[in-house]
């Protein structure tokens, strides 16, 4: 008899045990759906937050980049401008003096023009005076 109230005691156990167990189950399934469900809503919420900030920072960024480019033209616009400058301050008056030589050149040129011009007539005169001393020999002889 103590081992049949024993077996007894233990199937109620069991029953009681198996309805625990199930409620516990039921309760368990129940917590997890709604830990899920908080767990999704959080994750959204998270999500909006890192897209928002995510177009923030390419926003930042658009325009760090776009000041980087101004400034990369601004620096390039005054290196070209201070290297003109610096041309100009060393060719122009190296171009001026070159003009200025070339300048007396050509006048010195005009002036072998004019030389040319009177070599030819002294070419000429000296003809003529030879012509005249054979003349004036050829006169000579005949008196």
């Amino acid at each position: 008899m103590d081992q049949e109230l024993l077996q007894a005691i233990g199937g109620m156990i069991d029953e009681k045990l198996a309805a625990q167990t199930q409620e516990i189950d039921k309760k368990l399934a129940a917590q997890t759906q709604e830990i899920d469900k908080k767990l999704a809503a959080q994750t959204q919420e998270i999500d909006k937050k890192l897209a928002a900030q995510t177009q923030e920072i390419d926003k930042k960024l658009a325009a760090q980049t776009q000041e980087v480019k101004r400034y990369m033209e601004e620096t390039r616009e005054d290196a070209l401008r201070e290297t003109r400058l610096m041309m100009e301050n060393y060719f122009d008056p190296k171009f001026n003096l070159l003009a200025e030589n070339q300048q007396i050149m050509m006048e010195k040129l005009k002036g072998l023009d004019d030389l040319e011009v009177l070599d030819t007539r002294v070419s000429a005169l000296e003809a003529m005076v030879k012509k005249i001393n054979r003349e004036l020999k050829e006169l000579k002889k005949a008196q």
